[in-house]
């Protein structure tokens, strides 16, 4: 048992460094491709190109593909804008089980759109947020984790109020969102009661400003109040309804 323990440490280690290593080198090309070195975009496309069709490969030998797919919500693919290609693609992505476990649904056929309704995009990123607020101590996250707040490192007055970020952690960690199911359409009202909280940490008081919220306000502009007047405060009353609305749409069936 001891010698087992001991290959699996040292192969953690060893894809380790080699994930560093190979992380460097796409760097390096990156940062020589944008000043125009041809040899370096060259190479860039080549070793991605590789890496996609290795991954695919992968799938014909072992399910771990499958164990990582799951939770994702894209995929690298080989493009080409040719019908049969693209067929093929979405047949791949199918197959892997793309996204199964990301408690969204938006793989299936019909899936609401962010073209149609601003406020999937919101729910889509508050669902990225609070599932590593959740699973993950800040600490420890990745440069990938941190990508979907963005809106809370850019939005009106962050410099100066660090306090939020600890305050989402504590949402994820031990609060609210502590608490949550598994995401799906039975326990959508869950969630869309729970991530308000975390809704009013990352766009403020004044969220119909955010700009990250922009296409949400167009939506409603011409919100109403019981009076019938257009007001600020209708139009936001209306962009929280929708989006507390559409958890559901977003959330996959279960």
């Amino acid at each position: 048992m001891a010698d087992v323990d001991k290959k699996r440490t040292a192969r953690a280690l060893s894809v380790k460094e080699a994930t560093k290593e190979a992380g460097r080198i796409l760097l390096k090309l990156t940062n020589y491709a944008r000043k125009g070195d041809f040899d370096a975009a060259l190479a860039l496309y080549r070793l991605t190109s590789h890496g996609i069709s290795s991954l695919k490969v992968v799938t014909v030998f072992h399910d771990v593909v499958y164990k990582v797919a799951k939770d994702q919500k894209a995929w690298p693919v080989l493009f080409s804008p040719h019908r049969d290609s693209i067929e093929a693609n979405k047949e791949f992505v199918h197959r892997i089980g793309l996204g199964s476990e990301t408690g969204s649904n938006f793989a299936a056929p019909g899936a609401a759109s962010a073209r149609d309704n601003p406020a999937i995009a919101v729910v889509e990123t508050l669902h990225s947020m609070a599932t590593t607020l959740i699973s993950t101590p800040m600490e420890n996250w990745t440069y990938r984790q941190w990508i979907p707040f963005g809106s809370a490192r850019l939005g009106p007055g962050f410099p100066n109020d660090p306090a939020r970020l600890n305050a989402m952690e504590e949402w994820g960690q031990r609060g609210a969102g502590s608490r949550l199911p598994k995401l799906s359409k039975s326990t959508a009202h869950q969630w869309a009661a729970a991530t308000r909280e975390l809704f009013d940490l990352v766009f403020g008081d004044d969220f119909d400003t955010h700009f990250d919220l922009y296409s949400l306000r167009q939506h409603h502009s011409n919100a109403r109040d019981s009076s019938g007047n257009k007001t600020r405060a209708a139009v936001c009353a209306a962009m929280r309804k929708n989006i507390t609305q559409s958890w559901r749409s977003y959330a996959v069936k279960g």
